[in-house]
């Protein structure tokens, strides 16, 4: 017997159906051991009553342990099994033939597995009877339903057919013996004559002639074939409904490829070409069972591996309800080369078949580890890995296995368990790639200490890969005071996904480096260089070029194309303004009103709905669809089933989910880490810089584009006042990315009221422990509700008409034409000393515990809106991080005002 015999631990505890899989992998043991038994043998009869028995297993799998086919199914299994031993058992001694005793062992694991299984199941129905008489609900095996067209989604159809199993052939792969004929017994003398008479026949040879006869013996009648199909067509008709299943097939795999976008193409226009798909995997259901033989085959006939057959064969056999077809598909998959794989994932990924995710966390389980990795991917995408099989597989020492283990740990399981399967392999790794998706999943999770590790990461000596993956990581889901150590990195190592994730991290302290890139020469590099100028200001500069069309030619018409025998077809684009002087330009008019504390996306306060923006709007790549996904994930923790590869109309129906979810939550906007999603405390202290050179030091790859005039982030003349810095962090004398911020008139103070929270005792401090860094206290939570892009817009794009005028700029800044709306409150800021230290603790934390009161709490302390808060609470934030006493003293005040519960 196989090791892929055992039931994993995964599967749930049912006897009838742990005992039909258990009995079905060892009839496959016997299947494979006939052909190598070289005895003459009834082989035809064996295998009919062997793949009824499997049947039968197949009608125990698809119902539950009520159904009374539950029961009857293991019984009659067993007759078969036991049928089948029998016929085996005849054929000849097993001691002289190794392949026997396995099949005979086989058969009788099965027998007694079928046999314990049905009398558990009996004893299960027994107790339940009630549930049984009573008129309570069960699943039976797949019957007929009508007809159900799919409509943007596969449907799961069900016609009246038998089940599929394996039809290997039995004949003999090895000479066969010669049958021994039955010693033939002489009747024993029974009187003293007759004894004589024995001696003297005996004596003359005549026992000898006799004893040696053979009796012929009689052929066995040929076993009668069962008829494949339930109502048996004609020969002309079947033979018409298998090619018309073929050619369905054949469209299948030519629409899985049509469904992947082009370079001119949205996400949203794959959905005819989808329909059609749906249309053919419809069209291979209605012609029933006779095309179900044919898939093997079709998959099988193809001259060199190819993913379209794989992924046609998997979808059309995943979207017939039962399990008999997804063990088909499997038994396909195990014999196909890894180039077939990705196909493989796709279709069984899409396909609608409930029963594929038992039968891939048995092939997890299994001692293959490139289908473990397979059915591993498919699990992930459908969202349905069992924790237990991760965690085991996450220590894995195969690094393919434990990568996509982690990977699935990102959903699978509690959280604080998941991380700490995640911390454990984090800490002993020397993989790369396990290393990056460990770090990937704890992001996703929200575990504030991934980022600390990143950093150490990215200012250690670890390999290139790493490094990048590492900055990657932080860019999305890092804080403020990680952009030195990031513009290092990059500068060091620059690609074009570094540079973009520079966008995403959205620090106009980026934005002279990525000016500086636009002049570098390197095609890729200036292009995500503009692409993450535009994300990060908004500023609208786009232009239409000409460019050729990526078309693949044979090598001969290449020479030609080459050669200007032939002209370049091009096409008209849309791109962003790669050159320097313009984004130099635009950036000194408008940059200075963008705020170098608050992350920006668009030209204003990042919000995470302006990531579900990008994700759905029809002009984003797919590729950067991807990444707007990763970036949702890591900046809110939200698990979703959304996929940008997924079906069209589901991804309408999650994106519609998404909007929701993230516009009922109270999410800061323009803050960089989200920690208070899984926390109420403040932040953990940013990490310090590990080093303070200035960041000119590190672009020397990239010269400095020279321009009249001097822009907003130009350092200051020497003798300047030190600028304002990013973060708390930063020091008077870290100059290396200087800003300036806005002009703004001082707003007079508002009426502080009477009103005084209560102030509680303060424990004092033990004088030989030394106080920790103070974190800066988070931001007011703000309805990110609000602030998304209209629907007709581009994302990060502004019509000529709505450029505002540069003194217009300085002044009150004009969002009108952005896909991001104005803040809805900008008022003038509050003087922090209007607060004391116990009514800015009270306010900070009633706003956290109950944000619907936001506004009724601001009016009490007659603090004018959302912008006057904003600016008192930073003010503080600088004073507690300057004041280590003052801090203690104000998080001594959050925790006594968070036990008093919602006033």
């Amino acid at each position: 017997m196989s090791s892929s015999s055992v039931p994993p631990r995964d599967v749930p505890a049912e006897p009838g159906k742990n005992a039909a899989v258990l009995a079905q992998r060892a009839v496959e043991d016997v299947l494979s051991a006939v052909p190598e038994i070289p005895f003459q043998m009834d082989r035809a009869g064996i295998g009919d009553r062997l793949r009824r028995a499997v049947q039968c297993g197949y009608a125990v799998l698809d119902s539950d342990v009520l159904a009374p086919v539950h029961h009857d199914g293991l019984a009659e299994a067993a007759a078969l099994v036991r049928e089948a031993r029998e016929l085996l058992a005849r054929a000849g001694d097993r001691r002289e033939a190794p392949a026997l005793g396995r099949a005979l062992g086989a058969l009788d694991l099965a027998a007694s597995a079928l046999a314990m299984g049905a009398t558990a199941v009996a004893q299960i129905q027994l107790e339940r009877r009630s549930e049984l008489t009573g008129g309570g609900r069960h699943r039976e095996p797949p019957r007929e339903r009508p007809f159900r067209a799919s409509q943007g989604t596969p449907s799961l159809h069900a016609f009246p057919r038998r089940r599929l199993v394996p039809e290997p052939s039995l004949d003999p792969i090895v000479p066969l013996r010669e049958p021994q004929p039955a010693p033939r017994k002489l009747k024993p003398p029974a009187t003293l004559d007759a004894l004589k008479a024995f001696a003297r026949a005996a004596a003359a040879g005549e026992i000898e002639e006799k004893l040696g006869e053979n009796a012929a013996e009689a052929p066995a009648a040929p076993a009668e074939e069962p008829p494949r199909f339930v109502h048996e067509p004609a020969v002309e008709e079947a033979e018409m409904l298998r090619r018309l299943g073929r050619d369905c097939l054949e469209d299948i795999a030519i629409h899985g490829d049509l469904r992947k976008p082009n370079a001119i193409e949205t996400w949203v226009d794959q959905e005819p070409f989808e329909q059609r798909l749906l249309d053919n995997v419809d069209c291979f259901a209605s012609v029933g069972a006779a095309a179900l033989p044919l898939v093997s085959l079709y998959f099988a006939e193809a001259r060199a591996p190819d993913p379209g057959r794989a992924f046609a064969v998997a979808l059309a056999l995943g979207a017939i309800e039962g399990r008999d077809t997804v063990d088909a598909a499997l038994a396909t998959l195990r014999h196909s080369a890894p180039e077939t794989y990705p196909g493989w994932v796709e279709g069984l990924w899409l396909a609608p078949n409930p029963e594929i995710d038992a039968a891939l966390v048995e092939l997890a389980a299994g001692p293959l580890a490139p289908l473990a990795a397979v059915a591993l991917d498919v699990l992930t995408l459908r969202q349905a890995v069992p924790f237990d099989l991760a965690s085991r597989l996450a220590g894995s020492e195969r690094p393919e296995l434990a990568e996509r283990a982690l990977r699935a740990l990102a959903v699978a399981g509690p959280r604080d368990e998941a991380l700490a399967v995640i911390d454990g392999v984090l800490a002993r790794t020397g993989s790369d790639a396990v290393f990056l998706a460990g770090a990937e999943a704890a992001m996703r999770r929200g575990h504030g200490p991934t980022r600390s590790l990143l950093r150490v990461t990215l200012a250690g000596r670890a390999g290139p890969a790493r490094a990048a993956g590492a900055a990657w990581l932080l860019c999305l889901g890092g804080h403020g005071s990680d952009l030195e150590p990031l513009l290092a990195s990059v500068a060091a190592a620059p690609t074009a996904q570094l540079v973009r994730g520079l966008g995403r991290f959205g620090h106009i302290g980026a934005l002279g480096f990525l000016v500086s890139l636009l002049g570098s020469g390197d095609e890729p590099l200036v292009e995500a260089a503009a692409e993450a100028l535009e994300r990060i200001t908004g500023a609208g500069l786009r232009e239409t070029v000409e460019e050729p069309w990526e078309v693949e030619l044979p090598p001969e018409v290449e020479a030609a194309v080459l050669g200007d025998a032939l002209p370049i077809p091009v096409r008209k684009v849309e791109k962003v303004v790669t050159d320097p002087a313009r984004w130099e330009a635009s950036l000194r008019r408008d940059a200075r009103r963008l705020d170098p504390e608050v992350r920006t996306r668009g030209g204003r306060p990042f919000t995470v709905l302006s990531i579900v923006d990008e994700i759905e709007a029809r002009s984003t790549p797919p590729p950067r669809r991807h990444e707007a996904a990763l970036e949702l994930w890591i900046a809110t923790g939200l698990v979703s089933a959304f996929s940008p590869d997924d079906w069209v109309a589901r991804q309408r129906a999650h994106l519609a989910e998404l909007r929701g979810r993230v516009s009922d939550a109270s999410f800061p906007a323009g803050r960089w880490a989200l920690e208070w999603t899984r926390s109420s405390l403040p932040p953990p202290p940013p990490a310090a810089p590990v080093s303070r050179r200035p960041l000119a030091s590190t672009m020397v790859a990239f010269p400095r584009v020279e321009v009249a005039g001097a822009l907003p982030f130009a350092p200051p003349p020497p003798g300047a006042a030190p600028p304002r810095t990013p973060s708390a962090a930063r020091t008077a004398g870290d100059t290396a990315l200087p800003f300036v911020s806005p002009p703004s008139a001082p707003a007079p103070a508002p009426p502080v009221p009477a009103f005084a929270p209560p102030v509680p005792p303060v424990p004092a401090p033990a004088p030989s422990a030394p106080a920790p860094p103070a974190p800066p206290a988070p931001a007011p939570l703000v309805s990110g509700g609000a602030m998304h892009a209209p629907r007709d817009v581009l994302p990060f794009k502004r019509s000529a008409a709505a450029e505002p005028a540069p003194a217009a700029v300085k002044a009150t800044p004009s969002y009108a034409g952005l896909p991001f709306r104005a803040p809805a409150d900008a008022g003038a800021a509050a003087d922090a000393s209007a607060l004391t230290l116990e009514q800015h603790a009270w306010l900070w934390t009633r706003r956290l515990v109950e944000p619907a009161r936001s506004a009724e709490l601001l009016a009490q302390h007659g603090i004018a809106g959302e912008g006057a808060w904003l600016a008192a609470d930073r003010a503080w934030q600088r004073r507690l991080s300057a004041d280590q006493a003052l801090h203690e003293r104000w998080r001594h005040l959050v925790a006594y005002y968070r036990g008093q519960g919602p006033r």
